[in-house]
């Protein structure tokens, strides 16, 4: 029998694993250069201008500044050049700023899209947000130039008595094109950043056309998810464990026809298995378990009242495959975490450790052993309505407050169990 030595150390404190810090070192890293030069370059002059705007300051009357309050602003607002500006600048950003986003959103959708080439087009759409400004100004005006700009001779192709001063006639037209063509870069890989990180399944749910029936609106079936959990005939036994979707490829169908082809061969008897999580989830979830901030548990477990699914045994499978099979979590931590952590959680004092004093519940395991059974339906509910249940391997003794509850694999008969309550001793 493994050792279930409890330990409290490390508890008070979540501490984050080395790739999570890793992560945090460089995610600073790459953001201070910015939030410095944001702060020291924009929100202090636009502190100080701010400032400076409720005062009677000109540039050179320091000595006799003095605060004047809104005064500024009031005679802005009669000022009819004032107006006149303040009605371009609205103009200005209500076309731009729509405009500007359609257009980022669009080549971030057309450059998302697995084309030959594309990181080449990302970088020339990218490249006038690096261009300094003033040098994208003179290429600007020289293309609107009324002799000679590559603007007039396009529309000279279609009326050759045209010429027109465009920084003089069009500014606002000029500016606005100008700003969109600036800004398209630096959106779009805004954008193409979080279309990438849109996980598959999701886009396949948006993309495909899901399963239906009449007044059920269209749900997204995760075939990747679903194994082949126990074959009703002999020759179909090779196929427990494996996907619909390999099996699906393997045979040329659709995963769909794979699924109903082998149901119907085996007169609706065949199980499936819908995984909740894949391999590398797993890993995901253990790193983020580490870090504190989260617990191995469950919620309801076997509590539904149907022979759908049933995951009462996580607690067996975490210490099964996390611990002993794939090592994310040390024996020490993930007991810890079932049993310490959740107790000083919602406040109960008195249990989570072996210790003179405390309520004795205690599970004798053998680590080698440990794992979870395959389901079974049994029929102890109201008028002998069925549910499913999970038994475990390996588990040989079970004490809930210092009465034995379980006997290698049978239950005694005893039921000490009671509602806890927080902060109280029971």
């Amino acid at each position: 029998m493994a050792p279930t030595r409890v330990t409290t150390a490390g508890f008070g404190r979540p501490r984050l694993s080395t790739r999570r810090a890793r992560q945090a070192f460089a995610f600073y890293a790459f953001v201070t250069p910015w939030l410095v030069g944001f702060v020291a370059l924009s929100a202090v002059p636009l502190g100080i201008g701010l400032f400076l705007s409720l005062t009677n300051f000109d540039g050179l009357n320091l000595d006799s500044l003095r605060f004047v309050g809104l005064g500024n602003y009031a005679r802005v607002l009669r000022d009819p050049d004032a107006i006149y500006a303040l009605g371009r600048t609205a103009i200005f950003m209500a076309v731009v700023v729509p405009l500007g986003l359609l257009i980022q959103l669009g080549l971030a959708f057309i450059l998302n899209e697995p084309v030959r080439g594309r990181g080449v087009f990302r970088t020339l759409f990218f490249l006038p947000y690096v261009i300094p400004p003033v040098a994208a100004a003179w290429v600007w005006k020289a293309m609107t130039a009324s002799d000679g700009g590559i603007v007039n001779s396009l529309v000279g192709l279609v009326s050759p008595e045209t010429s027109v001063n465009w920084l003089v006639d069009q500014p606002t037209g000029v500016l606005v094109t100008f700003s969109v063509w600036a800004g398209a870069g630096a959106g779009m890989v805004i954008f193409l950043a979080g279309l990438q990180g849109i996980p598959a399944e999701l886009r396949e749910a948006a993309l495909q056309r899901q399963r239906r029936r009449p007044g059920v609106p269209g749900r997204f079936i995760k075939w990747k998810s679903i194994i082949v959990s126990k074959a009703a005939l002999e020759k179909n036994r090779a196929l427990e464990g494996r996907t619909l979707t390999d099996l699906a490829e393997a045979q040329g169908k659709h995963v769909a026809d794979m699924m109903l082809d082998l149901a119907v061969e085996e007169r609706l008897e065949t199980e499936f298995l819908m995984q909740s999580r894949s391999h590398e989830e797993d890993v995901e979830m253990a790193e983020y378990v580490k870090t504190g901030h989260a617990i191995p548990s469950q919620t309801d477990a076997g509590a539904h009242l149907n022979t759908n699914y049933c995951t009462a045994g996580e607690s067996s499978y975490v210490l099964g495959e996390w611990v002993r099979e794939r090592c994310l979590l040390t024996l020490e931590d993930a007991v810890r975490r079932f049993t310490f952590q959740p107790a000083r959680i919602m406040g109960l004092n008195d249990r989570g450790l072996v210790r003179e004093g405390l309520v004795a519940d205690l599970m004798v395991f053998d680590l080698g052993r440990i794992g979870v059974k395959e389901d079974e339906i049994t029929r102890d509910g109201p008028n002998g309505s069925p549910r499913r249940v999970q038994g475990a391997e390996g588990v040989h003794h079970v004490v809930v407050g210092g009465e034995p509850v379980f006997d290698h694999g049978k239950h005694t008969g005893a039921l000490p169990g009671r509602v806890l309550r927080s902060g109280r001793r029971q």
